[in-house]
């Protein structure tokens, strides 16, 4: 039986795509996204089940299971709102 010339290693990203942060794909549960949103977590799963935020339900389970994508939240914030106009709240 021929023995592997090399161990297995996980490959890196390729030289044509660029290197996605670890923080950008990052998986939260609905604490620790309401955390990072400075919420509450209730109010986290209202908003996804309300289709406010963009939430992701885990399949397999009884009970309806959330993840919030980081990245996801992240651009939440930094939409501008649509109560600004020309720069100023109306």
């Amino acid at each position: 039986m021929p023995e592997p010339s090399a161990p297995f290693s996980k490959p890196g990203p390729r030289a044509d795509q660029p290197a996605i942060s670890p923080s950008a794909e990052e998986w939260l549960t609905a604490s620790e996204a309401a955390a990072h949103l400075k919420v509450k977590p209730r109010t986290i799963l209202q908003w996804a089940k309300d289709g406010k935020i963009r939430g992701h339900v885990l399949s397999g389970t009884k009970r309806c299971t959330w993840r919030f994508l980081r990245s996801e939240l992240d651009a939440i914030l930094a939409a501008p709102s649509a109560a600004l106009v020309n720069g100023r709240i109306q």
